[in-house]
């Protein structure tokens, strides 16, 4: 009911976080998914397919952007670090490809535009 109405906060640390970072991390976000990521802003996040070089769909991960050179790939499922850890090693790209240690949460509902993220930083 509050998911609905209201706002919730949930564990999703079973979600994993792929994390690009180097002078090349844009080149290799760009490689795995057919979204334009490179007029995002350090602090935005889209949402994005990620296709192989036939366009199946791999994952749909959201894509985070924390500088000009690091982006973090937030997934349900699949093994997508050692994919794209493939493509940076076969392209020589001066990229690191890593899994950081971080456990994720999410706050959503309706009411997440208005909703005052104090209780959120005591965590």
């Amino acid at each position: 009911r509050s998911l609905c109405n209201d706002v919730c906060l949930w564990d999703v640390a079973a979600e994993r976080q792929v994390e690009l970072a180097g002078a090349d991390a844009l080149k290799l976000a760009e490689m795995v998914t057919p979204r334009a990521l490179g007029t995002m802003k350090p602090g935005e996040a889209r949402y994005a397919m990620l296709t192989d070089e036939a366009g199946m769909v791999i994952n749909d991960p959201v894509v985070l952007k924390l500088a000009e050179d690091r982006y973090w790939f937030s997934l349900a499922d699949s093994d997508v670090l050692l994919w794209m850890k493939g493509l940076a090693i076969a392209h020589r790209l001066d990229v690191r490809v890593t899994e950081p240690a971080v456990s994720p949460l999410a706050v959503q509902g309706p009411q997440v535009p208005g909703a005052d993220a104090r209780p959120l930083r005591r965590l």
